[in-house]
Parts: structure tokens; C-alpha cells; sequence
């Protein structure tokens, strides 16, 4: 590889001079071409072609040969020609032939000879020759420019052949050939191209020259068979241009291709320079899971070193924008399939729906996730794969960029862990949004848009205020609500719960409980399972975690008593039963053997009398006057049936429930609703349906027969011959629906008093 080179050189994309800074072992080719122009002895002209894609690095070859001839000034003279500074055809030839002149004229003035006014009277007599359509395809016609070049140089025409034996002779002479280089020829416009090669055609002939001209054969020979072929035969035109090219271009030269490996190389160089001049040291994970995936991903499509510099400079630019508020190795991957795949890329931006998310569940096992088109059994991903990128190589590349960024995609795939190691695929959606992977739904819109957008707040802005104090944080958080959505807040709180002090723990536990009147139970997403309601509580469960075991308790009776509302009191405490249930299942040799938990399994088995008695003792003080079945219609039959048994000094249901049907008879039908089971049908909000088998065991057990005394008060004493309940609704039944029902349950029990008739 080549010596350091000041990196805001290489980041200009500039060509490089010194053959002391080759990157590609392209100097000894240049080396070759310079020895062969200095040795040459023949006096006849010679014209080379370099070929070469945009961007592969011909300029640099050019300045290699031309170092390797200026340390050989006593043999050859150079003429750097720049056609891009010509508006028509006349300029260019004039300027050639002046350029020209000077060359010799600074070079080779002997006494009584000036080279100078000897070329500029060699161009007159041959500028006739250059006769020239008119524009917009009009009619040939003669272009009298001699006579303004023998008007500009004040000059009457000489003969021809003596100037040009006369010139010649001063080069021979002299024992020095001019060798005349020719750059960004594919970037002239056509006209300017077609005139170019007219110059070298009509001059390739002068004695002690030669030609270097370096240009993409294909675009070249394109522009020139417009001139040779039938109007509109884009395949005949094209080879036309090809056969006049071989007639002008006697030594047609293609560059070397630069090794893959010194492409990726270099490209490796480039990135490394960046993160040493925004002063970041990637960790060895990040930089391996970049050099593995770069390697598989870049070789299809990394073809010359412009590319490379291209990839090096957006990832400048972008890195300050994002300065860790996203994931380094991510957004080194995602500017790669930018640049190198920028249909995958819009894709991927267009489709996050697809791709962010963890196939991680919370027990730790793995879902399979791949999301089905309408019209195909593959998944879009795949579908998209297929149509873009048919080639084999292409194809193992973009899934593997995929694969490494994505885990739903991994999965899908079914990669196996050895080829993805160093891949966020086996990470939580918790972990993805910690370490500010592309992957996290909270992270990914970021890495397309280089900002923060305004609907979003950024890590570290979001870490100042967890650091607030508890005054602080409340007004904060309504703001930071209003920009992000409570859902996303909370998600946002969660995933950075592991990276908590215990003060900062027992602030944002403070800070739910504050904000638990404004969190919602209804569903984030039909297929989800999540409400705001229940995020809250898993996060409050999490926040427990980083409190000390003694005071976990506490807390969480202290919260029960009065701190939060009793919606969140009661999610967290039926959170807590499931996992105790989870705890005391496990055997103890298992118990004993896993990461500690809330509380020890002795602690588990007294905690449900203690939690059970807490929350029954917060639902009658927030029911007040009325009953708990009115005042909690969703969650009141939980209470009155599983927390209220498991409470410590509480008669039985039925002395809490008879007396207040006593009282108010009517209150039966609002009884039979809550208690009846929900249901969901066709994405409709859900409803309390049917009083089926075994929720009339539930009342029957807990209240007994005079519950159907109550309910007979109410419906009066028509017979029910039929169970009257459909097993799939979509509507709620009647408030006389659920009664008749629990009253034929009733009198259909084998062991029931009444009979019916």
C-alpha cells in the first residue's frame, strides 16, 4: 500500500502526483509507458490510448508517466493539451497548434529561429482541410479560417511541407520528441470529442511526437460513430466509432484493474481516516462486524477507487449528524447499501415495517417472522431480492447486508449462527434500542434522514433527563409526551431501564406513578397484546429491579396505597401474581441455579396474601359508595373472585354482594356483565359476551343459590327452556340475555332445587 497522504487530498477525490503514494501497483505500469516514450528512436509519431472506466484512476497513471518524463527533459518536452477550455472547433486548433508553438518555442529557440512563428505559419494552409457541417445538421459549408488565423498572427501563408520538414528538423536536431497528453477526453461533449480526434488525425503524422490520450474507449467510440454511421443504428454507430478509434490509436492500452483486495483496502484506509478525524475508536466488535460484512458486500460492486472515496466522504459527513445517537457499524453498513445498492435502499427506507424488531421474545426463545405478500408465498423482502438483484453474487451480498442488519431478515433466512456472529440477531428489542441499532424501531428513521426528526427525541437528550431531578422530570416529560406519544415514551424509558442508577430508578418509578392517570388500556395494535396501561406495569416490574431487595416491597405497597392510579396498581400487582406463579413453578435445583429475582422463593409464597390484601383494601377505598362491580366493569370480577379469596380479613363474596342486591335488585344485571367474559370479534373494541358454564360456576360457588333468587326478582317467573347463547357473536347480548342464561344453567344442574317444568 502507499505512504500516508494528507487525508483532505484523498477526500477531494484529486488525482494523485507522487508514484510514492500508489495504491494500486500502477506505478510500474506507468513507469513501462514513460521508459518506452523516452527510449523510442523510430522519428515517426506514435499515438497510445489509455482506457479506462470514470473513476478508475487514469489521471493518477497520467501524472505517474509524467513524473517518470520530467526526470528525462534532455529527451522529450511535454505538452499538457486541456481541450475543455475551447467553445468551437476553431479555438481548439488554434489553440493546439499555439500550445504548440510555446512548447518548442520555450524548449528549442536557437539563434535566428523562432519554432513559434514557424507553427502558427504551419496552421493556416491546414485549417482549410477542417471543413465542418454547419450545426443542426445543416449543409457543409467551407469555413474560411485561415485567413482569420493569418489575420491574427499577421502572417502570410509559407509553404506547407517546408514549415513542417523545417519543424521537424528543429526536433531532430534538438534530439528531443514532444509528447503531447490528453485527459477527460469522455467528458467533452460530442462535438468536442468528434473535433478532438480531427486534430489528432489530421497531426498524428508529424514526425518527433506523440500522443497520449487517456478516455473511456466505450463513450468515445460512441461520440465518434454519430459521425460514421446511419442516424438512429445505436449498434452500427457504436462499432463505427470503435473502427475509426483502431485507425487512430496505434497502441491501445487498457489500465490495470486494481486487485479487489487493494480496492477493499484502500477503502478500509478511507474509513479509518474519518473515525481518526472525528476522534472515534470503534470497539473491536464494531470493527470486525464492518470488515466481515464490507468484505461479502462491497467486492460485487467496489470498482474503482473513486467509489471508495465517494463511500469514505458520505460517511463523513453523516457521522457528525448522528454523533451517537445511532450505531457506528450500522450506519457504516447502511451508507454501503446507499451507495453501492441505492434501489435496496430505498426499499429498506420505504418498508421498516418489514425489517425493524427483534425475533427475540421475552422468555428468551425465537419466533420465526417473514411477512407475506398478497400475491406470492414469499416474503416481499425476498420477492424484492429476487427482481433486482438475479445475479448470484449481488444476491448473497444483499442478503447478507440484510441479514447483518436486520434480524427478522436473518430469521427469515435462516442463517445459521456461525455465518452471523458478529450480527445483532440474537439481541432483544431492549438490546437493539441500547446499543442504537438500525434494527430498532425507536432508531431506524434516523439512519435515513441524518437528523433527529422532529417527532422524535434523541439518546442523549433523553439521558440528560432521566438525570433530572423528580420537580424537573415531571414538566419535561409532558413535553417530551407531546413529541413522542406515551407508547414510545415508555417504550423509550424501557429500553434504557438497565442503564439506571437506583436514584434515577426510584425517580422515573415516581415519575409512572404520576403519569398513570393519563395511560391508556387500549390496544397498541390488534396482533400486539400491548396498551400503554400494560407497558407501564412491565416497566414498573423492570424499575424494581434496580432498586435494593429490601426496598422492593415497600415500594410497591407504598404505590398501591395511594401513589398511582388504581388501573396501574392493578395491572402491575396481576404482572407480579404471573410472575410468582412463573417463579414457584420452577424446581428448586433450577430456582437455584438461574440469575436472582425479585424475591426469594420464600418471599414469593407470602407475597400473595400481602399484594391481594393491599389492592382489594385500594379498590373499596376507590369504589367508595358503589360497588365494585359497577365501579371496575372490566376488571371487577378478577377482584371480587381471585384477589379478594387471597385476602387477609375479608368475609366472604356473597356477604359483600346479597346485601347490596337486597338493596337494589336491579344492580344484578350490571353484576352478570362485568363478570362475563370479553370478547373480541372482527377488530371491533371488545365486549362482555355470554354467561357461559363456567362463569356460572364462578357466581354460583362464590354467592350460591341466591344469586338465582336475585336474578328471578328482576326477570320474573317466565319459564327458559333454551340456552339462548350463540357461541361465536358479534354483537353483546342483552342485559336479559345474560340473565335467562345463568337462569337455565340454574335450573338444568343436576343438583338444582328448581326444575323446570
Amino acid at each position: 500500500m502507499s505512504t500516508n497522504l494528507d487525508r483532505q487530498h484523498r477526500a477531494t477525490d484529486r488525482p494523485l502526483n507522487e508514484p510514492r503514494h500508489d495504491d494500486f501497483q500502477r506505478a510500474p505500469f506507468a513507469q513501462r509507458i514513460a521508459e518506452t516514450l523516452i527510449s523510442r528512436v523510430n522519428p515517426e509519431s506514435l499515438v497510445i490510448g489509455l482506457y479506462g472506466a470514470w473513476g478508475e484512476g487514469k489521471s493518477t497513471v497520467l501524472n505517474f508517466i509524467r513524473h517518470e518524463l520530467g526526470r528525462a527533459s534532455d529527451k522529450v518536452l511535454v505538452l499538457n493539451f486541456n481541450p475543455w477550455r475551447f467553445t468551437d472547433e476553431t479555438q481548439l486548433l488554434t489553440n493546439f497548434f499555439g500550445e504548440l508553438a510555446k512548447t518548442i518555442d520555450r524548449k528549442l529557440l536557437t539563434t535566428g529561429q523562432r519554432a513559434a512563428k514557424l507553427a502558427a505559419e504551419y496552421v493556416a494552409p491546414l485549417l482549410p482541410k477542417l471543413t465542418l457541417s454547419t450545426p443542426n445538421n445543416g449543409p457543409s459549408t467551407e469555413l474560411d479560417i485561415s485567413s482569420q488565423v493569418q489575420a491574427l498572427l499577421n502572417r502570410a501563408q509559407p509553404d506547407a511541407e517546408g514549415l513542417r520538414q523545417r519543424i521537424e528538423q528543429l526536433l531532430a536536431d534538438a534530439g528531443r520528441r514532444v509528447i503531447i497528453i490528453v485527459d477527460d477526453i469522455d467528458r467533452l461533449e460530442k462535438g468536442q470529442i468528434q473535433a478532438l480526434f480531427r486534430l489528432v488525425k489530421l497531426t498524428a503524422d508529424f514526425r518527433y511526437t506523440a500522443y497520449l490520450l487517456a478516455f473511456d474507449d466505450g463513450m468515445v467510440a460512441r461520440a465518434l460513430g454519430e459521425v460514421f454511421s446511419p442516424a438512429g443504428e445505436a449498434a452500427t454507430s457504436q462499432q463505427a466509432g470503435q473502427n475509426f478509434l483502431e485507425k487512430i490509436i496505434q497502441v491501445p492500452l487498457r489500465l490495470p484493474r486494481a486487485r479487489p483486495d487493494d480496492l477493499f483496502g484502500f477503502c478500509l484506509a478511507r474509513l479509518n481516516e474519518v473515525c481518526q478525524n472525528q476522534n472515534i475508536e470503534p470497539n473491536a466488535e464494531d470493527a470486525q462486524r464492518v470488515s466481515n460484512t464490507l468484505r461479502a458486500v462491497l467486492l460485487p460492486r467496489l470498482t474503482t477507487p473513486r467509489l471508495a472515496v465517494r463511500f469514505a466522504n458520505a460517511v463523513e459527513f453523516g457521522l457528525p449528524l448522528l454523533y451517537r445517537e445511532a450505531n457506528l457499524a450500522d450506519f457504516i453498513l447502511v451508507e454501503a447499501l446507499h451507495l453501492f445498492y441505492p434501489e435496496l435502499h430505498r426499499f429498506v427506507a420505504a418498508h421498516p415495517e418489514l425489517l425493524t424488531g427483534s425475533t427475540q421474545r421475552s422468555d428468551g426463545s425465537y419466533e420465526f417472522l417473514a411477512e407475506m405478500s398478497d400475491d406470492s408465498k414469499k416474503p416481499k423482502v425476498e420477492q424484492f431480492l429476487d427482481s433486482h438483484y438475479p445475479l448470484r453474487e449481488e444476491r448473497q451480498a444483499t442478503q447478507h447486508l440484510l441479514c447483518t442488519l436486520f434480524p427478522r431478515v436473518s430469521r427469515h433466512f435462516n442463517r445459521s449462527r456461525s455465518l452471523f456472529d458478529d450480527s445483532p440477531s440474537r439481541l432483544s428489542e431492549t438490546e437493539l434500542a441500547q446499543r442504537q441499532h438500525v434494527a430498532s424501531a425507536t432508531h431506524f428513521a434516523r439512519y435515513f434522514s441524518y437528523t433527529i426528526l422532529r417527532e422524535d427525541v434523541a439518546d442523549q437528550e433523553f439521558a440528560a433527563f432521566l438525570a433530572q431531578s423528580p420537580a424537573q422530570q415531571c414538566s419535561t416529560s409532558q413535553e417530551l409526551i407531546g413529541r413522542l406519544g406515551m407508547s414510545t415514551f415508555l417504550q423509550k424509558l424501557a429500553y434504557r431501564v438497565d442503564l439506571l442508577s437506583s436514584d434515577e430508578a426510584a425517580n422515573t418509578w415516581h415519575l409512572l406513578a404520576k403519569l398513570s392517570p393519563s395511560l391508556s388500556d387500549t390496544q397498541i395494535g390488534w396482533f400486539s397484546g400491548r396498551t400503554d396501561l400494560s407497558q407501564g406495569a412491565w416497566l414498573l416490574i423492570a424499575l424494581l429491579a434496580r432498586f435494593p431487595a429490601d426496598q422492593r416491597l415497600p415500594c410497591i405497597l407504598d404505590l398501591l396505597a395511594d401513589d398511582a392510579s388504581f388501573s396501574l396498581c392493578e395491572r402491575l400487582v396481576s404482572k407480579l401474581f404471573s410472575r410468582r406463579d412463573s417463579a414457584l413453578a420452577k424446581p428448586l435445583t433450577q430456582q437455584d441455579q438461574s440469575e436472582p429475582d425479585l424475591f426469594t422463593r420464600a418471599h414469593w409464597e407470602s407475597l400473595a396474601q400481602v399484594l391481594a390484601t393491599a389492592l382489594v383494601e385500594r379498590a373499596l377505598q376507590e369504589a367508595g359508595d358503589q360497588a365494585i362491580y359497577i365501579a371496575f366493569p372490566v376488571i371487577g370480577c378478577r377482584i371480587m373472585h381471585f384477589y379478594w379469596r387471597l385476602a387477609a380479613n375479608r368475609p366472604p363474596v356473597a356477604e359483600y354482594v346479597l346485601p347490596r342486591l337486597k338493596h337494589t335488585p336491579a344492580e344484578v344485571v350490571q353484576l352478570l356483565e362485568t363478570c362475563a367474559p370479553y370478547v373480541s370479534v372482527n377488530h371491533e373494541p371488545p365486549f362482555h359476551g355470554n354467561i357461559e358454564q363456567d362463569t356460572f360456576a364462578m357466581l354460583h360457588q362464590s354467592i350460591g343459590p341466591e344469586l338465582y333468587v336475585a336474578i328471578r326478582q328482576v326477570l320474573g317467573p317466565i319459564a327458559v327452556t333454551t340456552y339462548s347463547a350463540e357461541h361465536f357473536r358479534s354483537t353483546p347480548p342483552s342485559n336479559e340475555e345474560r340473565l335467562q342464561q345463568y337462569v337455565y344453567l340454574y335450573e338444568h344442574q343436576s343438583d338444582s332445587p328448581v326444575k323446570p317444568d
